[in-house]
């Protein structure tokens, strides 16, 4: 399943339902947001924690803490993360520059783009060789997420990306892991650069 190419846009897939910020209990953020025009989608695993590690809405708001307390950020890096039961929970809205992709190039490689003009969406799991596998539930979400996004803010197909492709060559960061960029973007993106 290449969800990369074929013409997934041609799906025309209404909003999906949205964990809200009230209704999981996020913190106010820190400060105010910096306004984008989103641009571009990249697609993040959460690594820690991991699919075995959910407990609902106590991993969001130990994301958050963990964002704002620990990296010093305003908020919750990402827009929207999804749960391994498909619930799906907004962070930063949309049309504010998140915190998700702002990672140095490795040594000798340029930025090709960084949060702002960039949708975060986390999937939570350790999708690494040998890890764990997106639930289903994820896959669908991910990929209605996507569509919508994409028809909301009329971002290209082509501008959806995994977290690691964020500089040139890809960064030695696995995010969002092999199994789902694989499932993403087929086996010959990975090494891609």
């Amino acid at each position: 399943m290449d969800l990369g190419e074929g013409g997934i846009m041609a799906i025309a897939f209404k909003e999906p339902k949205i964990i809200t910020r009230e209704e999981w209990g996020a913190l106010k953020p820190k400060s105010t947001y910096s306004k984008h025009k989103p641009k571009r989608i990249v697609i993040h695993h959460t690594w820690q924690p991991d699919i075995a590690g959910y407990a609902g809405v106590k991993t969001l708001l130990g994301m958050q803490s963990y964002h704002m307390v620990d990296n010093g950020w305003a908020d919750i890096g990402y827009h929207f993360v999804i749960a391994p039961d498909g619930v799906i929970y907004a962070c930063r809205p949309p049309d504010v520059v998140g915190a998700h992709c702002g990672n140095k190039p490795d040594k000798g490689g340029k930025r090709i783009f960084g949060n702002t003009g960039s949708i975060g969406i986390a999937l939570i799991g350790n999708f690494d060789e040998g890890k764990e596998q997106p639930t289903d539930l994820q896959i669908a979400h991910l990929v209605q997420m996507i569509v919508w996004l994409q028809q909301k803010y009329e971002i290209p197909e082509k501008t959806v990306y995994g977290h690691r492709e964020c500089c040139s060559p890809p960064l030695a960061k696995t995010c969002p892991g092999r199994i789902l960029s694989d499932l993403m973007f087929g086996r010959n993106r990975w090494n891609h650069g």
